[in-house]
């Protein structure tokens, strides 16, 4: 996964996070884990969403979360004001 790709979907998993009230509670309850039970708990999620061949670049932006630099990023990103 290039860079670029990469950015582009973690921007859109911010921004469907940021639409849809079941992410937001879902992200809250990751963020509530210790970083060990996240990273567990995200990697599950994203291999049980690629057994059952949900899009590709779905599961993808999904494993980056398993990175806590990455979370913590995302995190950030939801606490700020969207932009318009």
């Amino acid at each position: 996964m290039d860079t670029d790709f990469a950015f582009e979907k973690l921007a859109e998993l911010i921004e469907a996070i940021r639409e849809s009230e079941k992410l937001t509670q879902w992200f809250g309850t990751l963020a509530a884990l210790e970083e060990a039970e996240r990273k567990d708990s995200v990697q599950s999620m994203a291999k049980k969403m690629s057994l059952e061949d949900e899009p590709e670049d779905v599961v993808a932006s999904l494993w980056l979360l398993a990175n806590p630099i990455v979370f913590a990023a995302v995190k950030r990103a939801l606490e700020e004001p969207p932009e318009e």
